[in-house]
């Protein structure tokens, strides 16, 4: 089995009514991982194997930070922050003593979360005239709701860059030989993927009633359409795609509650 040690150190802090910060350390060391014996041998020509090996090991160092404030009145927040590295030892022979970034190092990753609840909204639009009340009707407010936006940043992945070569040819589909083939490069992960971030923004009303309430939900992922990286796809003719997490999401819903 995988063994895996964790050494963690860590303060909270409370500041005020619902204010609480806190600052966490760690070292995790990781043993016995299973690693393909291929990849050992990876420079060995010609060299096959269907094992698995526990011969890999990793460790990982970072910091968190954590400010939050919970919704005592009228407005919640929290801000994180996190540092990491992530080392897997190479196991392949002739590499002894080097090291590269695991699969899930992301360095830097920052997330902050804001909102706010409003009481009696939709009676004080209302109040204003006419023209400029007609347009609040485009969106759900009422008299108990909650505006809120969260936005996050990761840096990007890990990943090992591959190199189109027509030296070795391969079944394309079981139809045809392709042009060539994709091979690994020897600088595991020494290449990232750009950095993520979005934005989303979100409306929740309640409607209260005398036994019942109407919930109505809208929500904005990646408002500003962020073009998110989560991949490559390699072709067999030697072109290289990208693949695109979701761009800009509109989620809308409603719940009754009895």
């Amino acid at each position: 089995n995988t063994r895996a040690l964790h050494y963690v150190a860590g303060i909270e802090h409370i500041a005020g009514e619902g204010l609480k910060f806190s600052l966490e350390a760690y070292l995790k060391k990781y043993s016995r991982i299973p690693v393909a014996d291929e990849f050992i041998h990876s420079e060995t020509p010609y060299y096959r194997s269907d094992k698995f090996l526990n011969a890999g090991s990793m460790e990982v160092t970072g910091v968190d930070f954590t400010m939050q404030q919970k919704l005592v009145k009228d407005y919640y927040g929290t801000f994180s922050l996190s540092y990491m590295k992530s080392e897997f030892s190479d196991p392949r022979i002739g590499h002894d003593g080097e090291k590269y970034p695991s699969q899930y190092e992301y360095p830097f990753m920052m997330t902050v979360i804001a909102g706010k609840r409003y009481h009696g909204l939709r009676t004080e639009m209302d109040k204003l005239p006419l023209f400029l009340k007609i347009p609040t009707y485009v969106l759900p407010f009422s008299d108990d709701m909650e505006i809120s936006l969260r936005w996050r940043y990761n840096s990007g992945g890990p990943f090992t860059r591959l190199e189109y070569t027509a030296t070795e040819q391969h079944r394309a589909g079981g139809v045809t030989w392709s042009k060539g083939t994709w091979v690994a490069g020897e600088q595991i992960n020494a290449d990232r993927l750009p950095a993520y971030h979005r934005l989303d923004a979100a409306i929740n009303s309640r409607y209260n009633f005398e036994k019942w309430n109407l919930v109505i939900f809208l929500s904005f992922q990646n408002l500003y359409n962020r073009r998110n990286i989560a991949g490559y796809i390699y072709n067999s003719d030697g072109t290289r795609n990208e693949v695109i997490q979701f761009s800009l999401l509109p989620v809308a819903g409603i719940e009754a509650e009895f």
